[in-house]
């Protein structure tokens, strides 16, 4: 179980956060991001407290699904161009 998966799952929020433009031109500015853990596997098995908080670089809300558990909802800038 990894305890500190923040620098993963930002990693992987970057990643992604370097196609917004081209996301936004194609379907317009409320781009939201699903990024999922499988927790049956042992690749995905990390664990979040509620408190963290994330820096979801430009996107709407990032969307956290630790299978089989519940979704959790990073908020982002409301007014993200």
């Amino acid at each position: 179980m990894d305890r500190n998966p923040l620098p993963i799952i930002m990693d992987a929020i970057k990643k992604k956060s370097n196609e917004l433009e081209r996301y936004r031109a194609a379907v317009g500015p409320d781009i939201r991001l699903l990024l999922v853990a499988d927790r049956i596997q042992n690749s995905g098995k990390l664990m979040l407290d509620d408190t963290t908080v994330l820096d979801t670089q430009g996107f709407q809300a990032v969307y956290l699904f630790p299978y089989p558990e519940s979704v959790m909802i990073f908020a982002g800038e409301r007014n993200a161009a």
